[in-house]
């Protein structure tokens, strides 16, 4: 009856959960599960907890878990010489089944060994997540007040590096280093924030702590970097010459006595941003040209803007200078108005003051026609010469500026078959006077001769080297006869 006992007691034993059974049949560990067809909680790793010190690499020599497809990829964790955590690689599924298995012989500390048929299938539910939250931010307001201001994020729980790197990211593209403060990711730009830029930090659900938890929905929070308050405005505008090689002298503070061969000299409160600025500018009428840069010795660091045209301002012509505020300072801010200046070369225009014929029966005209005709003197003999002096308001200093005049002038006759006469001889008496010898006009008894004098006008026309022009054609219609 004893022996019968003993018998059923043994049984009992081998059934029970996963217990191991040495030469004395002690149970040795509890594990979890504990049971056939258990169900461990999502996330739940498998745990063994021995009754003493075991050697921990004979037991994992005979440790595993197993689905249908065989052994699964495991992490072992031991907290304790006596507690063993077991964790698949990969996300168990919910509703599958598992099986663990502690089969064969393993160690205790102390030498002694024990064997294992432990065998039990298990499932996991569904994991209860403890989702990683962004718990504040700073600087809270949103403003980085400085170039080098440090951005805070505080999560619920201390992140794992290595899902950062994948799942954070800042725009617009900034280089940035990070540091961790407890639960607090600390970001600095490497080098500087740019003033008035918008930075939007990005934490994907890639993101998670060390738990294994995620940035469910992700986070993204946007900061404004503004620590400059200064607003650039344009502070003059006046001119100076065209020497590149001479650094652009100044002339004159304003342009009350703007030449047409001078540069614009632009003068700010502060440094500007040169792209941005020399987009800003516009001329109008439109005039081609460069712009240079060229520091202000007055004030280090800040830099005039050189606009030098390709040709001459246009005497009498009225020009519009327009900033627009897309214009911004080194600061990164940006004129809050436009800047408009109307200015007009001080030039006065070229004018022919008078026109004689010197030979004998002359006259003098200081007002001219092209509807009215003036009787020429007649002379003995056709055809004959006339001797005509121009006087003009501004100067041809310059043999070539003469030429030109010269070239320029036209005499032809209308209205008759006579034919035009011819300039012949030409002479200056000074730089504002030019004597011509006209050879050619007719004369008689039967009929009229008329004959116009041209000197053309606009800016092709006659013009002098300070830019003066005649601002349009002067003519002057002439009758001779009959006698």
């Amino acid at each position: 009856m004893k022996g019968r006992w003993l018998t059923i007691c043994f049984l009992a034993l081998v059934s029970m959960g996963c217990k191991l059974v040495d030469l004395t049949q002690q149970q040795d560990f509890i594990s979890s599960p504990s049971k056939e067809y258990e169900v461990l909680p999502g996330g739940s790793p498998v745990s063994i907890i021995f009754t003493r010190g075991v050697d921990h690499y004979s037991v994992e020599n005979i440790v595993s878990i197993k689905d249908y497809e065989g052994k699964l990829d495991i992490r072992f964790q031991w907290k304790d010489e006596k507690t063993l955590w077991i964790e698949p690689l990969s996300e168990p599924v919910s509703g599958l089944e598992y099986r663990l298995e502690i089969i064969g012989f393993y160690r205790f500390s102390n030498g002694k060994t024990a064997e294992s048929k432990c065998s039990l299938p298990f499932y996991w539910d569904k994991k209860e997540l403890t989702p990683l939250r962004v718990l504040s931010v700073h600087p809270s307001s949103g403003v980085l007040g400085s170039e080098e201001t440090e951005i805070g994020i505080l999560f619920s729980s201390k992140v794992e590096d290595s899902t950062l790197l994948r799942g954070f990211s800042i725009s617009p593209n900034t280089k940035v280093e990070t540091t961790w403060s407890e639960q607090t990711l600390l970001v600095s730009p490497r080098e500087k924030w740019e003033n008035l830029e918008t930075y939007t930090l990005r934490f994907s659900k890639d993101v998670e702590d060390q738990d294994g938890n995620p940035l469910l929905a992700g986070y993204e929070h946007s900061f404004f970097a503004q620590y400059g308050t200064d607003i650039p405005s344009v502070m003059s505008v006046g001119s100076c010459s065209r020497d590149l090689s001479g650094g652009f002298e100044s002339l004159e503070a304003d342009l009350t006595n703007l030449a047409v061969d001078q540069a614009l000299r632009i003068r700010f409160s502060q440094a500007m941003d040169h792209i941005s600025t020399e987009n800003a500018l516009s001329l109008s009428p439109s005039l081609a040209g460069d712009f240079f840069w060229q520091e202000d010795p007055q004030r280090p660091g800040i830099e005039d803007l050189i606009f030098l045209p390709e040709d001459r301002f246009v005497m009498s012509q009225s020009y519009r200078l327009g900033l627009a505020t897309s214009a911004r300072g080194n600061t990164g801010i940006q004129m809050t108005s436009d800047f408009i200046l109307i200015f007009t070369p001080n030039l006065e225009e070229l004018a022919l003051t008078c026109m004689e014929c010197l030979s004998y029966g002359g006259f003098s005209l200081n007002d001219f026609s092209s509807d009215t005709s003036y009787d020429l003197p007649a002379g003995p003999v056709s055809p004959f010469s006339l001797t005509f002096r121009f006087t003009f308001s501004r100067p041809f200093i310059s043999d070539r500026e003469k030429q030109e005049v010269q070239n320029s002038l036209k005499i032809y006759e209308i209205f008759s078959s006579g034919g035009s006469p011819q300039a012949g001889l030409f002479s200056w008496s000074s730089d504002y006077s030019m004597t011509v010898l006209f050879n050619g006009f007719n004369a008689d008894n039967e009929q009229e001769y008329y004959y116009m004098i041209e000197l053309p006008g606009g800016e092709g026309g006659i013009i002098n080297d300070e830019g003066s022009f005649l601002p349009s054609p002067v003519r002057q219609l002439f009758r001779i006869g009959p006698l």
